[in-house]
């Protein structure tokens, strides 16, 4: 079954109805074109998921047993947190879930580039002028962006195309 989007009747950041300015949308859903979810289906044997299109009545993702192998299309409207969440205690038990998550451009960008990523977590901040500290509002994560090492076939290839 391809997945789209799904609400949590028992959490208010993916109630239906209106919560801290986030709206369910009712005009529809947009949903994975198949070139990109049967590749994966096909790789990843997908035996459940947990956010379907149309989801029957009554239902709940987020509290339901997940399989082996999970398609995972959350609502990117609201509610994210909770499906990763719910994805990494499966990936605990033994599952394997395939997410599909909205991402910024610029940290594409950085993952493109083989940038190294590093969790920071939870810190403070440091006033440039008092030094009083406040919490991070988020947690932090760093991208490091080393020197691209080329492999030994790749400078081969550089040195031909110059005596070329």
């Amino acid at each position: 079954m391809k997945a789209t989007p799904c609400e949590h009747k028992g959490n208010p950041l993916i109630n239906p109805t209106e919560k801290k300015g986030r709206v369910r949308p009712e005009h529809g859903y947009w949903i994975i074109p198949p070139e990109i979810y049967d590749p994966l289906n096909k790789e990843f044997k997908f035996e459940f998921d947990p956010c379907p299109n149309p989801r029957p009545k009554e239902f709940d993702g987020l509290n339901a047993e997940w399989k082996k192998s999970n398609w995972v299309n959350p609502p990117f409207w609201a509610g994210i947190t909770a499906w990763v969440r719910k994805a990494i205690a499966e990936q605990q038990k033994g599952n394997t879930s395939v997410l599909i998550l909205p991402l910024d451009n610029w940290v594409n960008l950085l993952i493109q580039a083989k940038a190294e990523i590093r969790a920071v977590g939870s810190h403070d901040w440091i006033h440039t002028k008092d030094g009083t500290r406040r919490k991070a509002p988020r947690p932090s994560i760093l991208f490091i962006l080393r020197p691209y090492e080329l492999s030994n076939m790749e400078q081969n290839n550089i040195r031909i195309a110059e005596e070329i």
